[in-house]
């Protein structure tokens, strides 16, 4: 479970939170 709280938080300070985050590139293999 995510903290509502956090993503209150990361919202306040500018972050785009979804609840199923997607990637903004296809991952990348180490």
């Amino acid at each position: 479970m995510v903290n509502p709280q956090y993503i209150e938080y990361l919202n306040t300070i500018g972050a785009d939170i979804d609840v199923n985050p997607r990637p903004l590139k296809p991952a990348e293999p180490p």
